[in-house]
């Protein structure tokens, strides 16, 4: 049986690349903005889409905040891409009154020195993150103005821009990645096959 895989829609942006590749490599998956069905899905994706004050707003009042929780507390994986990446953590400098979902910790700041990181680049991944080492030669796709700080124990992946700062960070079945790896063509097909089996069969 195919395993299935919610992808939250926040009312804004297109998810059918995500959706599209995601069938391709298999699974069944779907766009919702309705959280009862959270409780159906083998893994949750908080897509790359929107503006952070914007989505949490939508999570909370759809009450996608309590269901993802519940999901997580079942053990069940969640991974966050880009803006889903920083919707995990406690909050994001793009929007001091909203509060992120806390399930990571840590929080996200504007670059300093340098403007918004956009195009390709390679990821050095953390062993702690179980993948094929062959990832770590990948180019992926970014596009992003705000990266995470915050501990280095659960930093999964760095890429430089200026300086080194976190491309993924999680722990135990939540994983977020700063990347777009359905817009990354191959090289990110490879990485959303390994990630996603490792999260669901772990």
């Amino acid at each position: 049986m195919k395993k299935s895989v919610l992808v939250v829609d926040y009312g804004f942006g297109n998810l059918s690349s995500i959706i599209y590749r995601l069938e391709k490599l298999g699974y069944k998956a779907w766009g919702t903005s309705n959280s009862k069905l959270v409780a159906n899905a083998d893994l949750v994706i908080l897509p790359g889409v929107g503006a952070f004050g914007a989505a949490m707003d939508f999570l909370e009042q759809s009450n996608f905040s309590s269901q993802i929780k519940e999901h997580v507390g079942n053990g069940k994986p969640l991974l966050g891409i880009c803006l889903g990446m920083q919707l995990l953590t406690k909050g994001s400098l793009e929007c001091v009154s909203a509060r992120g979902l806390g399930l990571l910790p840590g929080k996200f700041v504007p670059f300093s020195c340098h403007n918004a990181h956009t195009g390709w680049n390679t990821v050095t991944f953390s062993k702690d993150l179980d993948i094929s080492d062959s990832l770590n030669s990948c180019e992926y796709y970014f596009n992003h103005s705000f990266r995470y700080k915050g501990p280095d124990k659960i930093k999964l992946g760095q890429v430089k821009h200026g300086n080194q700062f976190a491309a993924a960070i999680g722990r135990k079945k939540i994983i977020g990645v700063q990347f777009h790896p359905e817009k990354s063509q191959q090289d990110g097909a490879k990485f959303l096959q390994n990630i996603l089996k490792n999260m669901i069969n772990a």
